[in-house]
């Protein structure tokens, strides 16, 4: 070792082979970029007590996607020793990187928010739509996701009064990259209300009671708005019992409810 001002020079350089360990986790963001912060870099060939620091520009996962046991590399290894409080010159690299698996990409979360929709007990579902968020690194449906974005609600035509979910589905995310959830308001995103409007969908007459002469599929309740259309001949229709107090009946044809 010759003497070097306030340091020491190595004639013949050592070299200082780099190792990684440590960890490099982070939720998927569409790049390779890992974060050093956990990663530990150590080197052995030190000489003589020489203590070295390694550090690295930056590291890197070895794809993009989700998963555990990844390979990181530290990139841009460069190294410095001392020996006491005199810094010690000389030292040499036996590669600028160091790699290791310890990394782990956990998925993102996308976000399926249903829009608000509304009908009455009796109508069928409307069309349902919504939107999925929370797509990163310039990401969209198109690029990110296959199969068909759908919105549905367990709700039917005999569901009573009340709120019911619309859900969304129908995705599959790309490499695993994504999860995903339901809009918390997507519980209670559809509304059914009490059925006001009932047409006569028989083509005579017959029973009030019978849900299949009604278009809802069940006899007008209290408030209906009720339309009969012109029947054939003299029609009949059976109100056999009880009492309904309709808003509005509207018929086109002489006919008796008896």
């Amino acid at each position: 070792v010759l003497g070097m001002g306030d340091g020491f020079l190595y004639t013949v350089a050592p070299a200082i082979t780099p190792s990684l360990s440590g960890a490099a986790t982070k939720v998927y963001d569409a790049s390779v970029a890992a974060p050093a912060g956990s990663l530990v870099l150590s080197g052995a060939g030190a000489i003589d007590g020489d203590t070295v620091i390694l550090s690295a520009a930056g590291a890197t996962y070895d794809t993009r996607n989700v998963s555990a046991g990844k390979a990181v590399t530290a990139n841009g290894i460069s190294v410095t020793a001392s020996n006491g409080a005199a810094t010690v010159y000389g030292y040499q690299l036996s590669s600028s990187t160091a790699s290791a698996n310890i990394g782990e990409i956990t998925p993102a979360t996308l976000t399926y928010t249903a829009n608000a929709a509304g009908r009455e007990r009796g109508d069928p579902n409307p069309a349902f739509s919504g939107v999925v968020t929370g797509f990163v690194g310039g990401e969209t449906l198109a690029t990110a996701t296959t199969g068909t974005l759908a919105f549905n609600s367990p709700a039917n035509q005999a569901t009573l009064e009340g709120q019911y979910a619309i859900n969304g589905g129908g995705l599959i995310a790309n490499a695993g990259n994504y999860v995903f959830v339901q809009a918390p308001a997507n519980a209670s995103a559809l509304t059914v209300t009490a059925p006001v409007n009932f047409s006569w969908v028989a083509t005579t007459g017959g029973a009030w009671e019978s849900g299949t002469n009604w278009n809802n599929g069940f006899a007008p309740v209290d408030g209906a708005v009720v339309t009969i259309p012109d029947l054939p001949g003299s029609a009949t229709i059976t109100y056999s019992s009880g009492t309904t107090n309709v808003k509005t009946m509207n018929s086109f044809a002489v006919l008796t409810i008896s």
